[in-house]
């Protein structure tokens, strides 16, 4: 029987150490939020007399793009994966 016993505190023993060593120190700062990406991501490509911006809405896939030319002007809407639907 005191076999028995001297297993459980063992094991309580353990356990509590395990659980006093898992937890951050004091010292440690808390863990920072998860970054989150935004609505509308914006990627540039090319140099700065000839570049190209992508605009993409992450919710619904809808792209546009502008490119940095003379006598281009506004954005060229790329459309959706929604309004194209996939090829089989």
């Amino acid at each position: 029987m005191s076999r028995f016993w001297s297993a459980g505190v063992a094991v309580l023993a353990a356990a509590a150490l395990f659980v006093s060593l898992a937890r951050p120190g004091t010292a440690q700062p808390p863990a920072a939020a998860p970054v989150t990406s935004g609505r509308y991501q914006m990627q540039v490509v090319g140099r700065e007399s000839i570049s190209t911006a992508f605009v993409l809405d992450t919710h619904t896939g809808q792209t546009w793009y502008r490119q940095t030319l003379h006598g281009v002007t506004g954005w060229t809407d790329m459309g959706s994966p929604k309004t194209h639907p996939e090829k089989h």
